[in-house]
């Protein structure tokens, strides 16, 4: 075999015959996890490690044997599975790094997990990975024995993209002993009187926040570098102006009114939008401004243009602060699909927008919607099978967009309990400005979690 790659299809880094080069993939998809987890963070740097060893699994000669289609694999089906092994080298790397508890943890779920939903965190940790990476697990032993046979200076150069001075024998060393298992039943189990049982209380605090964060960039960095989806498609979201408003109520207010009462009626929507605007400026000028502020109107009085006004009025001023990193979607979420529908019509406009639902700039979700994000021009009749249509509904799962009109549902159930294709959601709202029109009707269920 030649050295380790992932799959069959093209990129910008492949070998001779077109594979895609495992540490090229490895490392595209760290620099996309970190930038889209804010590089100025201060875990960024656990993050990049996390992204650049997600598919460290795949560097095994079972799992390559299994996907280059001149070979056959005969072997077990757990020695050719690789997110566990990527796993245990991301617990060990971050270890190396110094880096919390909570952070090690958080990562090692991602990776162990970048294929699937999130686990009960404390059963998984202290008995399904715990039993994995002992000292006596016959499948990782025969993926590291295999590796160390023919590829030990490939791994090596795998666990070097993280920037951590460490060499493979020294990882081989440490993944044979008994301290990967002690260390992660040490975080997740209590002792009993027959041994250990998993127990919640036990895991770091806010290790599911932190885990969702890790888990759903890594996701997206994933996926888009593996579509082959082009980095200004993921990053360089399309936005709508706040002008448009300004321009379609000037001339709303320029026709001539039916009746005094409709002119006096404008007159208020005009007063309402003017007030708001200069509450944005108010409430971001604070010295300890909330992250929330709130709209009060009475039906009728334009609260989807006010509250629109609002939200990109508030973009604009965050953006020329300098405030955050990377791009800033407006999230606009209401109740009812049916509501939905109406403020759909508002963005389609041709005298606003003219937005198109399908093109970068607005994506409508819900579910009787079509989900995605077109950047190229073409017939929808016939992208349904195509690689293009692919990346359209992963852009537009993921929401990025400029402008997203959703669904409470979307926003926050799939928020609280994500699927590996929810969670793609999650990156987007980093730094999101989120809209909840008629915030009345929330369930009060939901209301400790909002």
């Amino acid at each position: 075999m030649d050295t380790p790659l992932i799959s069959q299809y093209p990129t910008e880094h492949l070998t001779s015959r077109g594979d895609l080069r495992l540490e090229a993939h490895n490392t595209v998809v760290g620099e996309r996890a970190r930038r889209l987890f804010g590089a100025n963070r201060p875990e960024s740097e656990y993050l990049f490690a996390t992204a650049a060893l997600h598919d460290f699994g795949k560097a095994t000669p079972q799992f390559q044997a299994y996907v280059r289609p001149d070979e056959s694999y005969e072997g077990l089906d757990e020695e050719k599975n690789h997110a566990r092994l990527g796993a245990l080298a991301t617990w060990f790397v971050l270890g190396e790094l110094n880096a919390s508890t909570r952070d090690r943890l958080a990562a090692t779920l991602a990776v162990a997990r970048h294929h699937q939903a999130l686990p009960d965190a404390a059963q998984y940790t202290g008995e399904t990975l715990a039993r994995a990476f002992d000292a006596n697990s016959e499948t990782i032993h025969a993926q590291v024995a295999a590796i160390a046979e023919q590829w030990p200076s490939e791994a090596e150069r795998l666990l070097r993209l993280t920037n951590v001075d460490v060499s493979w024998d020294t990882f081989v060393e440490w993944a044979q002993s008994d301290n990967p298992r002690s260390e992660l039943e040490e975080v997740s189990t209590r002792a009993t009187l027959s041994g250990t049982t998993p127990d919640s209380a036990t895991l770091p605090a806010n290790l599911y926040e932190r885990t969702l964060h890790y888990w759903s960039v890594l996701t997206l960095a994933d996926k888009s570098h593996a579509m082959a989806i082009p980095e200004e498609h993921v990053f360089d979201l399309q936005t709508l102006d706040l002008e448009p408003i300004a321009t379609y109520v000037s001339d709303l207010r320029d026709d001539p009114p039916e009746s005094e009462l409709e002119q006096e009626l404008n007159d208020e929507r005009e007063r309402a939008r003017r007030q708001a605007i200069r509450g944005v400026h108010e409430w971001l000028s604070a010295d300890a401004a909330p992250a929330y502020s709130t709209i009060t109107l009475p039906t009728g009085l334009g609260k989807t243009l006010t509250g629109l006004c609002a939200a990109f009025e508030a973009r604009d001023i965050l953006n020329e602060q300098g405030r955050g990193s990377g791009p800033r979607p407006i999230v606009y979420a209401l109740p009812y699909t049916s509501i939905i529908e109406q403020t759909r019509s508002l963005f389609e406009d041709p005298d606003l927008w003219g937005a198109d639902p399908t093109k970068s700039a607005l994506t409508v979700h819900h579910y009787l919607s079509e989900t995605v994000v077109y950047h190229d021009e073409m017939s929808t009749r016939d992208v349904d099978t195509t690689d293009a249509g692919e990346s359209a509904h992963l852009l537009g799962e993921a929401w990025r967009d400029g402008t997203i009109l959703t669904t409470f549902v979307q926003l926050f159930e799939s928020l609280a309990g994500p699927t590996n294709r929810q969670g793609l959601k999650l990156p987007a709202l980093e730094s999101a400005l989120v809209i909840l029109d008629e915030p009345q009707a929330l369930p009060k269920d939901w209301w400790d979690g909002i």
